[in-house]
C-alpha cells in the first residue's frame, strides 16, 4: 500500500495566491478568496450538492502563463490504484491570515465521502484493458483518506509532522509526494521526512510541463570524490580495483608514502619506473609534510602526532650549522635526552631567531596541542586548521605530487580528473544557496537577504562546519573567534532575475562591510562577482537542478567550500525541490555535506533561518556514499571521523554515528566511571581495561582486504571495505601506548613489565614520536630487541600484532569475560556501515522508480 502526500494550498479551490505580488498590489486578488471558497464548499457538502462541490474542486487557477490544466490533487492521484491512501497536509497556525487549509482538508475529505470519484474517475471495463471484461459495472476507485495537521508551514514543522506519521504507519511500503502546491517550506519538509524514511518515494511534479512524469531523485552514489578529497589513496586503489591496474598501484603507492611505509612504497614505485630515491620517497622530509596534511585534512588522531614530527623534520631542513640540535637517545649521554617540548624553549631563547628557529618557535602551538592529558588521543579543533591553513598553501606549491606527471592522468577515477585539485587548507567556507519570489522585496526591505547576512544565521552555518563538542571535558575549547565564510548564489526565474540582482549586491555589500580585507573573519563577499549575477532557470524541477549544478560547479574554490547549504522557503516549490537536487549533486562531486535550512517568518515581518546538522536531504544513494566513506575511517580506528561523516547521511545513519562516537568514549576515556582521570579501580582491573583496549587496537596490525572490483553499475562488486597496502604498526603501537598512560597513569611501566617497557620505547623509535627520522616497524623491533635492558629471555616478538598480544599476557595475564567487548562492539558497527555501503537488490515498483533502503539491517540480515 502507497500513501499519497499532499501539501494543501490555495490552487487546490482554484485561488491564485500568487498573483497579487505578481501584478504588484498587494491589497488586489481577484475573485473569491480561500476563506470564502472553502465556505461555499462546506455550504454545497452540506445540501449534497455534488455539482457544485465537483465544480469548486476541479476548477484549476485560471492562469494564461502557467495554463494549469487541472487542479494539483486530482494530478498528484492520477496514478493512484486501489488500495493506496491518501494523507492530506494541512496548517492551523491560529493566525488570521486566511491562508491555513486545516478546514480544506475537512472538507476535501467530507466531499470524497459524498463524491468518492472526485478525483480518480471510475474505471469501465468496457475501456480499461486492466479489468476483467465480465465484470459489467463501472469500478470506483475509492481512496482512504487521513488527515495531519501542522501547526506552522516551515521545513522543520513538515518534516517532524510526516516523520511521525511515517513511523506510525509501518504497513506503508511506499510513499508518493507532489512538488509544486503548498507553502514551499511544508512542502520541502514533507519532502525530506520521505526521503529519510528509506521505503520507496515517487515524486511528480504539479503544475509544469513535466507533471506525470517522476522526478529522477537518484545522486551519482560515487564515492571517489570524498576518498580523493580526504587522499584516502588505499581505499580510492580499492574502489578502482583491478580494472585499471596501473591507477590502483600508483594509489597504493601513495598510501604507502602517506603512512611513511619505506618498504612498500620502494616496491610500488620500482615497479613503475620510479626512482625510490626521488623527490618522492618516504625518507624525504616533505613526504612527511605530506603525510601530516593529508590526515590534517580528513582531521584524523593521527595528524596530531605527525605534526610534532613535521616540526622536527622541517626544522633539521632548515637549520644552519650554528643552530641548536635536539639532543636524543643515539647521543653519547643518554641522560641528556630531550623532548620536542624542552627543545622548543631552548630554540625559542636563543636570540636572533634564524629561519630554521622562527619557523619552529611560530608553530610550537603543535606540540602544545599534542601533549596534555589527551595526549595524542584527540582530533586537531578548528583552532588548529586555521592556524595550520597558513602553512598550507606553501606546503602544496612545494608537493611533489602535484607535479608529477604520473598523477596527470588516472584512469579509472572519471568523477576524479585532478586526485589534487582540494587545497590542503581549511576553507572555512559554506556556499549557500536560495531561490528568489515574488516576495523578496517588501515595503523596501529584503528580509531574505537580511536572514542570510544576519549574525544567528553565520552562527549557525559555523556550527555546521565545526560543531561544538558534546563532551567539553575530553574536547579541547570550542573557538567562539572562529566565524565561517560565507559565499553565495541566488537563483531566479526570468520573471525575479532583477530582484535576485538587486538582493545580491544588498548582501554583498553586507557581506563586505562585516568582513573588510584584512579583517579577522577574512574579506568578504565583493572578492566574488559572480554573486551578483543570479542562476536564471526555467520552472520545471529537472531545468532547475541542471542549471543550478552546473553554475554551481563553475564557482571559483568551490571544491573547497567545507558544505553546500540550500535554504528553502522563497521562489516556486518547482525551483526549490530543483535546488535541493542540485545542492545535492555538487556536494557530491565535491566532497563535501550538504545541508537543508529554512527561511521562515520572524516578528515583525522579518525572516529567519532554520538550521542544524541533523537537516540533511537523504536522496537515494547518498547515505551509501557516506556510508563507504565512514567505512574508511572504521578501518584506520578513527572513529570521531567516522561519526561526522555517518551524522551528515541523515536520521537513517545518525544511530551509526551515535554508535561510533559511544565506542571513541570508552576507547579514549578513563578508567570507567571516573570521568577524564584515573584510580578508580584495583590495579588488576585498570591494567585489564588497558588489555581490552588494546585488544580494539589490533585491528591496525592486520591486513585487509579491499572490495575493489566495480560492476557496471558502477557499485562495488564484493565487500567495501578499507584497502589497506600494509598494517599501521605504528599508529597500533602508539595508540596502545597512549591508552596505558590515559588509564594507568605516566608511571604504570614498573620494572617487571618488561614487554611494556620494550614497546613504550619502540613507541618512542617512531618519528611521530621522538625518533630522528623514518624507518620500518620491523627494524625499529629488531634493534630494540638488541639492547641489553630489552632483551627476554625466551622471547622473541616478530610482529607489532604479536608486540601488543604480549603486553596484553603481560598486565592481564587471565582475560575475563570482557576482553574482546570493545572490539566486538567495533565489529557489529563495522557490518552494520557495510551493509550501508554494499549494494542491495533493489525491487522495482509498478510506477518504475525503485524500491527505497527501508531498514538495511532488516533487507540484510
Amino acid at each position: 500500500m502507497r500513501v499519497f502526500v499532499h501539501v494543501l494550498g490555495a490552487s487546490d479551490l482554484g485561488v491564485d495566491s500568487q498573483a497579487r505580488f505578481r501584478s504588484g498590489n498587494a491589497g488586489t486578488v481577484a475573485g473569491p478568496t480561500q476563506a470564502e471558497r472553502v465556505a461555499r464548499l462546506c455550504a454545497a457538502i452540506d445540501a449534497r450538492d455534488e455539482d457544485t462541490v465537483r465544480t469548486l474542486l476541479t476548477t484549476p487557477v485560471a492562469d494564461s502563463q502557467r495554463r494549469w490544466e487541472k487542479v494539483p490533487l486530482e494530478i498528484m492521484l492520477e496514478a493512484a490504484v486501489p488500495g493506496d491512501r491518501l494523507l492530506l497536509v494541512a496548517t492551523d497556525t491560529g493566525n488570521p491570515t486566511g491562508r491555513d487549509t486545516a478546514g480544506l482538508a475537512e472538507a476535501i475529505e467530507r466531499a470524497l465521502s459524498l463524491v468518492p470519484d472526485l478525483y480518480v474517475p471510475a474505471r469501465n471495463p468496457e475501456i480499461d484493458p486492466e479489468i476483467d471484461p465480465e465484470i459489467d459495472v463501472e469500478i470506483d476507485v475509492e481512496i482512504d483518506v487521513e488527515r495531519i495537521v501542522a501547526d506552522g508551514p516551515t521545513l522543520l514543522v513538515g518534516r517532524r509532522v510526516l516523520q511521525d506519521w511515517l513511523a506510525a504507519h509501518r504497513e506503508v511500503d511506499g510513499i508518493v509526494t507532489g512538488i509544486g502546491t503548498g507553502p514551499t517550506g511544508l512542502t520541502i519538509g514533507c519532502l525530506m521526512a520521505a526521503l529519510a524514511d528509506g521505503r520507496s518515494v515517487d515524486v511528480r511534479p504539479i503544475q509544469e510541463p513535466a507533471h506525470g512524469r517522476l522526478v529522477d531523485l537518484h545522486v551519482e552514489d560515487d564515492p571517489a570524490p570524498w576518498l580523493a578529497r580526504r587522499r584516502m589513496f588505499g581505499a580510492l586503489a580499492a574502489h578502482v580495483g583491478d580494472g585499471c591496474p596501473r591507477t590502483r598501484d600508483l594509489l597504493r603507492m601513495l598510501d604507502a608514502r602517506q603512512r611513511l611505509d619505506v618498504e612498500n612504497f620502494a616496491k610500488l614505485a620500482s615497479r613503475y619506473g620510479i626512482d625510490p630515491n626521488s623527490e618522492l620517497a618516504v625518507t624525504e622530509p616533505v613526504a612527511l609534510e605530506n603525510a601530516y596534511f593529508d590526515r590534517l585534512v580528513r582531521r584524523e588522531v593521527q595528524a596530531v602526532m605527525l605534526g610534532r614530527a613535521w616540526l622536527l623534520s622541517e626544522y633539521n631542513a632548515r637549520r644552519r650549522p650554528d643552530d641548536p640540535i635536539i639532543k636524543d637517545r643515539n647521543r653519547r649521554n643518554p641522560d641528556e635526552t630531550e623532548t620536542l617540548g624542552p627543545f622548543i624553549e631552548r630554540v625559542a631563547e636563543r636570540r636572533p631567531h634564524g629561519e630554521a628557529a622562527a619557523f619552529l618557535v611560530q608553530r610550537r602551538w603543535i606540540n602544545q596541542f599534542a601533549t596534555g592529558k589527551s595526549h595524542g588521543l584527540r582530533i586537531p579543533d578548528r583552532r588548529y586548521l586555521v592556524h595550520a591553513a597558513r602553512s598550507a598553501g606553501h606546503v602544496d606549491q612545494r608537493d611533489p605530487r602535484r607535479t608529477e606527471a604520473l598523477f596527470a592522468e588516472m584512469p579509472g577515477l572519471r568523477s576524479v580528473p585532478d586526485l589534487f585539485r582540494w587545497s590542503s587548507a581549511a576553507s572555512g567556507e559554506v556556499l549557500v544557496v536560495y531561490c528568489v519570489g515574488w516576495q523578496e522585496e517588501r515595503d523596501g526591505r529584503r528580509p531574505f537577504a537580511d536572514a542570510v547576512c544576519d549574525a544567528g544565521t553565520l552562527r549557525s552555518l559555523t556550527d555546521l562546519i565545526d560543531p561544538r563538542p558534546a563532551n567539553a571535558a575530553e574536547q579541547p575549547p570550542h573557538d567562539n573567534q572562529f566565524r565561517a565564510r560565507l559565499r553565495f548564489r541566488l537563483v531566479a526565474s526570468g520573471q525575479t532575475l532583477d530582484l535576485a540582482r538587486g538582493s545580491a549586491a544588498y548582501i554583498a555589500a553586507r557581506l563586505a562591510a562585516a568582513n573588510p580585507p584584512g579583517g579577522p573573519g577574512g574579506p568578504g563577499g565583493l572578492d566574488d562577482p559572480g554573486a551578483l549575477e543570479p542562476v536564471v532557470v526555467p520552472m520545471d524541477i529537472a531545468g532547475v537542478r541542471k542549471a543550478v549544478a552546473s553554475s554551481l560547479l563553475t564557482v571559483p574554490g568551490v571544491a573547497d567550500v567545507e558544505a553546500v547549504v540550500v535554504l528553502a522557503g522563497p521562489g516556486a516549490n518547482a525551483m526549490n525541490a530543483g535546488l535541493l537536487l542540485a545542492g545535492t549533486d555538487v556536494a557530491t562531486a565535491v566532497g563535501c555535506p550538504v545541508y537543508v535550512g529554512a527561511m521562515v517568518e520572524a516578528g515583525g515581518g522579518g525572516t529567519r533561518v532554520e538550521i542544524d546538522g541533523g537537516q540533511v536531504a537523504a536522496l537515494p544513494g547518498y547515505p551509501d556514499v557516506l556510508a563507504r566513506v565512514a567505512l574508511e575511517h572504521l578501518a584506520n580506528l578513527e572513529l570521531t571521523a567516522a561519526a561526522d561523516t555517518l551524522r551528515r547521511g541523515g536520521q537513517r545513519l545518525e544511530p551509526l554515528a551515535a554508535r561510533a562516537e559511544e565506542i571513541r568514549d570508552v576507547f579514549i576515556g578513563g578508567f570507567p566511571g571516573t570521568g577524564t582521570g584515573t584510580g578508580t579501580g584495583t590495579v588488576a582491573e585498570q591494567r585489564a581495561e588497558v588489555a581490552r583496549r588494546i585488544e580494539l587496537i589490533k585491528i591496525l596490525t592486520r591486513e585487509r582486504a579491499g572490495g575493489g572490483r566495480r560492476n557496471a553499475g558502477n557499485r562495488p562488486a564484493g565487500r567495501s571495505a578499507a584497502g589497506r597496502t600494509a598494517v599501521d604498526d605504528w599508529h597500533a603501537l602508539h595508540l596502545a601506548m597512549t591508552v596505558a598512560d590515559r588509564v594507568l597513569g605516566k608511571a604504570w611501566r614498573t620494572h617487571e613489565l618488561r614487554v611494556s617497557r620494550l614497546a613504550y620505547a619502540i613507541r618512542s623509535d617512531a618519528v611521530t614520536a621522538h625518533g630522528p627520522e623514518a624507518q620500518t616497524f620491523a627494524a625499529a623491533l629488531d634493534k630494540r630487541q638488541q639492547e641489553p635492558q630489552h632483551r627476554i629471555p625466551g622471547i622473541r616478538i616478530r610482529t607489532c600484532a604479536e608486540l601488543l598480544s604480549h603486553v596484553q599476557l603481560e598486565i592481564d595475564p587471565v582475560p575475563g569475560p570482557d576482553r574482546g567487548s570493545l572490539r566486538d562492539a567495533y565489529k557489529n558497527l563495522t557490518d552494520r556501515v557495510r551493509r550501508w555501503a554494499e549494494p542491495v537488490p533493489v525491487p522495482v515498483h509498478e510506477s518504475g522508480s525503485e524500491v527505497g533502503n527501508a531498514d538495511r539491517d532488516e533487507v540484510l540480515s
